[in-house]
């Protein structure tokens, strides 16, 4: 069998607070956790990791599960489901938030794939979609084709209503790499 575990232990330092969600932020201070991956074979991974650890002033606790399915050398499939709770019991402050992604690989050949990222935010009430066409011309030269969609999910948060669609955006991109 070609199973595997594998654990992580994780740790952070910052020296300044940084913004957390509408009205909370982090302290100072030192953040630990860790995290376990389980692979079922070359195909299928299911990755995860619980956390509970200090979190700069307050208490961070996590569930994060990451499957991964490998169809072929041409598609993969991945998502992630991150639930969080983050307490500050010194001031009195506590957040919910749930991210779940879907990430999408495909390569028609090694010029041509096709990348798209689907993420749902609860805290900012904003499901994103990015897709990315890639077609590499020779090694150094690729041109990419990128179209971003930002939806609001609460759209009733404020008065007036605010429009379904926060940002959508297409762009073209040729980079070359100097010296390829």
């Amino acid at each position: 069998s070609s199973d595997a575990l594998e654990t992580h232990a994780i740790g952070r330092f910052a020296d300044r607070p940084c913004a957390l969600a509408a009205g909370s932020q982090s302290g100072s201070g030192r953040s630990r956790w860790s995290m376990t991956m389980y692979s079922t074979g070359p195909r299928a991974v299911i990755g995860g990791s619980v956390r509970a650890g200090e979190y700069y002033d307050g208490t961070l606790y996590t569930l994060l599960i990451s499957p991964e399915w490998r169809a072929s050398a041409h598609l993969r499939v991945s998502g992630d489901l991150e639930i969080d709770r983050v307490d500050f019991p010194g001031r009195d402050e506590r957040e919910w938030s749930r991210l779940a992604r879907l990430r999408v690989l495909a390569s028609a050949t090694p010029q041509l794939s096709l990348s798209t990222v689907i993420q749902v935010n609860s805290l900012a009430d904003l499901a994103t979609a990015n897709v990315r066409l890639r077609y590499n011309m020779r090694e150094g030269h690729d041109l990419w084709v990128v179209y971003g969609h930002n939806l609001n999910l609460d759209r009733n948060r404020l008065n007036p209503p605010i429009p379904g669609t926060a940002r959508s955006s297409l762009m073209v991109k040729y980079t070359r790499s100097f010296g390829a």
